[in-house]
């Protein structure tokens, strides 16, 4: 029997034994907290380093810091979007000691252009190395991307060929009715075997299933004026309007004088 399990008093044994088992569950469900001790160990430095040129990333950093000390943890900030750099960075270090001798060192060190700024941080918290690490290829921004283009060039079936027909027609006919409102003749032609609104059976359009829809536009704009019913009234004000403006910025400025006042002599 280990020592650190044995009673001060042998009928008291199994009762002990008991209350240790009860403790151990209890400090593995979480409900106890046990204290970790600091005996012999150095405590841990944090540095914030702050506008980190592209192209200086985790790896190069783990290199670059490992010539002062043991790195034990690192945390690059990325954009959620685009997995690029955010330019700054939390660097932990073994001792306290070596991270103030980076800060020092870093501090306005020039690299590509980029003048870094180093300070440590005191009394960092918990959560500045928490969350996953990713980048350029496997940020949110990127599995969208690729999703998007996944949907866009997948083989659709002709059920699927009609209902996105059906829906680009119906988009075309309500921007063509906005548009007449507004003065402009839009003339739209959908290749595809959806009818359109005003469609018959003998207007259907055969339509290649294996590619996407061609959807061939003609515009066919007015001028604004003819577009809008202005009276000639305000036409004409408008013009001569636009002519004495023009008169008035062709007028020359007049010649100042170049001749100095002389002082008077006393």
């Amino acid at each position: 029997m280990d020592a650190e399990n044995l009673a001060l008093r042998k009928e008291s044994q199994q009762a002990f034994n008991n209350a240790m088992k009860s403790i151990k569950k209890l400090i593995k469900v979480g409900k106890v907290k046990v204290p970790k001790s600091n005996d012999g160990k150095q405590d841990s430095g944090v540095v914030l380093l702050e506008h980190i040129p592209h192209g200086f990333y985790e790896k190069q950093m783990e290199l670059f810091f490992g010539q002062f000390g043991k790195v034990t943890n690192l945390k690059l900030y990325r954009s959620k979007k685009s997995g690029r750099s955010l330019g700054y960075a939390f660097i932990e270090f073994k001792m306290k000691e070596i991270a103030a001798i980076v800060a020092e060192t870093m501090n306005n060190y020039l690299m590509f252009t980029k003048l870094l700024k180093a300070s440590v941080v005191q009394n960092p918290g918990p959560k500045i190395f928490m969350g996953r690490k990713f980048d350029e290829t496997n940020c949110a921004g990127a599995f969208r991307r690729r999703r998007e283009q996944h949907e866009s060039t997948k083989k659709l079936d002709e059920k699927q060929a009609k209902r996105r027909l059906a829906k680009g027609n119906s988009k075309l006919n309500s921007m063509k009715k906005k548009l007449n409102q507004l003065g402009v003749d839009l003339d739209i032609q959908v290749a595809g075997n959806v009818l359109d609104a005003n469609a018959t059976n003998s207007s259907m359009v055969s339509v290649d299933f294996s590619s996407d829809e061609e959807i061939s536009v003609r515009m066919k704009r007015k001028s604004v004026v003819d577009a809008v019913n202005v009276p000639n009234s305000v036409k004409k004000s408008a013009k001569k309007m636009k002519t004495a403006s023009t008169v008035k910025n062709t007028k020359k400025a007049p010649k100042k004088s170049l001749t100095k006042k002389r002082k008077s002599v006393a």
